[in-house]
């Protein structure tokens, strides 16, 4: 989506009547392929360690992950114009959002903390992967 702000070409698909209802379905239509793919794959090979978790848990699990990272995308192109800016964002958006959660790897945060920092897919994934390992064992 960056590349396209950067090229100009969704100027050029609006200036030929593109709504941008159509733009961004078209966008969520790709994402989602991509998001069922990665769920597929990540379920086939992640459902083989923890044999005693239900696989639709997992699937449900990497698609909500999956499209978290899809609004995050969304967030990110709208703040930035240059496809190199918004991948170093990405970059240390994600590594400062994992990083949230050092301070709390050996005692829990409070409830209300944790649901504010939940709003961060990858607070969300260490926690549900230690969920994983607590149901597993």
């Amino acid at each position: 989506m960056v590349g396209e702000k950067e090229t100009k070409a969704r100027q050029g698909m609006k200036i030929m009547g593109l709504q941008d209802g159509t733009y961004y379905l078209a966008w969520f239509i790709h994402f989602l392929f991509l998001c069922t793919y990665n769920a597929i794959w990540q379920t086939l090979f992640i459902g083989k360690i923890f044999n005693k978790v239900d696989m639709l848990i997992l699937f449900f699990f990497w698609m909500l992950f999956s499209f978290c990272l899809f609004g995050i995308a969304i967030v990110i192109q709208a703040l930035t114009s240059n496809s190199k800016a918004a991948n170093g964002f990405a970059i240390v958006f994600f590594f400062l959002s994992y990083q949230l959660n050092t301070p709390f790897q050996n005692n829990p945060p409070p409830a209300g903390i944790l649901y504010v920092i939940s709003i961060f897919p990858t607070i969300v994934l260490i926690r549900f992967i230690k969920l994983l390992f607590i149901y597993q064992y």
